[in-house]
């Protein structure tokens, strides 16, 4: 298994206010900044990886003690390597800290309790309110 197959993020490794949420079909800038930010957060749970700490393929794990909901989301679609189309309105936040989850049942999770939507289609994954 590659070490880039599972991904732990940290708070001290990786800053989730800089996630940038793109909406499918920005400018080239954009899309850059987000690849740039993405990278940078896979490299993160690379480093972090490399001592073993998940097994399957699509699990990941975060320890964050506030993070914004459509950051986290924009995290996991990365992690995905999906794009995204994030509502700006949600505005909820948590303290996030989890093991060795599917990114998909995480990212339910999340939607779940702060009544989001999420769709994935062509590759983009879109959350709005219900």
């Amino acid at each position: 298994m590659r070490s880039e197959d599972a991904c732990s993020v940290d708070a001290g490794v990786a800053n989730p206010g800089a996630v940038h949420r793109q909406t499918a079909g920005r400018g080239a800038g954009a899309a850059s900044h987000r690849a740039a930010v993405g990278l940078a957060a896979l490299c993160a749970c690379t480093l972090v990886h490399a001592g073993g700490q998940c097994r399957d393929p699509g699990e990941v794990s975060f320890n964050f003690p506030e993070i914004e909901v459509k950051d986290a989301l924009a995290l996991l679609a990365d992690f995905a390597k999906l794009r995204t189309a994030i509502d700006p309105s949600i505005s909820a936040s948590e303290p996030m800290r989890f093991r060795c989850r599917r990114w998909d049942a995480v990212a339910r999770d999340l939607a779940d309790r702060h009544n989001l939507k999420l769709e994935i289609r062509d590759g983009v994954l879109y959350v709005s309110r219900k």
